[in-house]
This record gives structure tokens, C-alpha cells and sequence, in this order.
């Protein structure tokens, strides 16, 4: 019989790969909108600040509330 410690051990990869699967698409959706924004105001993107700004950094999930709130995301 498997051990629930095994099974969370077991499941624990594809756990990590389902939340930043959806962080990325949380980034993607923030871009289009920034992109979306830029166009409604007749205004060029800002490719530097777009970068930044929806970064796909994993590490971002793992930061402080303060530093969200600091970057923007």
C-alpha cells in the first residue's frame, strides 16, 4: 500500500507544474490587457516596460505580498 507521504511526494511535481502553468497564463492575460490599454489610448507599447512588467518568472510566486504590490503584479 502506498503511503499518503509517497503520494504527496508522487503528485508534488505535477502540483508545481499546474501553478506555474497558470501563473503564465495569468502573465499572458496581463500583457494583453497592458497591450489592449496602450492601443484604446492610441499610445505605442512601451516593450521594456511590457517585459517587466509581465515578466514569466516562476520565482515571482514564491514573493512577499510587499514586493507584489511594489512591481505592479
Amino acid at each position: 500500500m502506498v503511503s499518503s507521504a509517497d503520494l504527496a511526494k508522487a503528485i508534488e511535481p505535477l502540483r508545481t507544474h499546474y501553478e506555474h502553468a497558470k501563473f503564465e497564463a495569468l502573465k499572458v492575460e496581463e500583457l494583453l490587457r497592458y497591450v489592449h490599454a496602450m492601443a484604446e489610448e492610441g499610445e505605442a507599447v512601451d516593450i521594456g516596460t511590457a517585459s517587466f512588467k509581465t515578466s514569466l518568472n516562476p520565482a515571482q510566486l514564491t514573493w512577499p505580498e510587499s514586493l507584489k504590490k511594489l512591481f505592479g503584479i
